[in-house]
C-alpha cells in the first residue's frame, strides 16, 4: 500500500500514522512485513494545491477484508493526500519440481 502525507505534517507524526497503520493491519489479522519510509518527495503536478509529500510504503499479509477497512481509514484522515492498495490475490505455489538441466539428448 502506498500512502502520500501532506507536506505540513512532522517526521515524527508520519511515523506515528505508520505505527497506527501497522495497528489497524494487526487488529484486522493482518501481518505487517516492513515499512518502506521515503521521506518528503515533490510531486510531478499538485495534488490538493500542494507541491510535495511524505511517501510511506506498507507491505503485509492480510485477510481479503482488510484493504477495505484500511482504505476507509485513510479516507477519514485529513492528513493523507493520496493513497493506494494493491491486492496480490494470484500467489503462485512453489511445488517441488525436478531440476530442468536443459534439453534431453538420447544416447
Amino acid at each position: 500500500m502506498a500512502t502520500i502525507f501532506v507536506p505540513e505534517i512532522t517526521d515524527s507524526e508520519v511515523r506515528n500514522h505508520v505505527e497506527d497503520v501497522a495497528k489497524l493491519v494487526a487488529t484486522h489479522g493482518g501481518n505487517m512485513l516492513t515499512t518502506d519510509f521515503w521521506g518528503m518527495r515533490d510531486f510531478a503536478y499538485p495534488i490538493r494545491k500542494k507541491e510535495s509529500g511524505y511517501y510511506v510504503f506498507y507491505y503485509f499479509d492480510a485477510p481479503r477484508e482488510t484493504p477495505h477497512k484500511l482504505r476507509d481509514a485513510l479516507q477519514l484522515r485529513e492528513d493523507v493526500l493520496r493513497h493506494m492498495i494493491i491486492v496480490n490475490e494470484y500467489m503462485p505455489e512453489i511445488k517441488d519440481k525436478e531440476v530442468d538441466n536443459g534439453p534431453q539428448t538420447d544416447e
